[in-house]
């Protein structure tokens, strides 16, 4: 996790917490634990309260911060460096 979180971050230019823990806080992505998801299968969930992966395992939460990777815009500047940034709702 610590090391898409670097990944992350170097991408928009911004800090980002990845946690486990429910207590959502802004700038944080959960990562939720459920069994009955398949070895890859994830669910992404976006929303006012914050970013949220569902998935059985490691590979299913790796799966779903590469789809929000995707997301973020592409920083190719320091100029472009900002504090916030803004998701799609999903």
């Amino acid at each position: 996790a610590k090391i898409l979180q670097k990944y992350l971050s170097s991408k928009i230019g911004t800090g980002i917490k990845i946690s486990k823990s429910e207590k959502f806080e802004v700038g944080t992505i959960y990562l939720k634990s459920d069994k009955s998801f398949a070895k890859e299968q994830y669910s992404l969930e976006i929303n006012n309260a914050g970013v949220q992966i569902i998935a059985s395992n490691n590979v299913g939460w790796f799966y779903g911060l590469q789809t929000i990777s995707q997301l973020f815009p592409s920083i190719s500047a320091p100029a472009e460096i900002t504090n916030s940034i803004e998701l799609p709702l999903l």
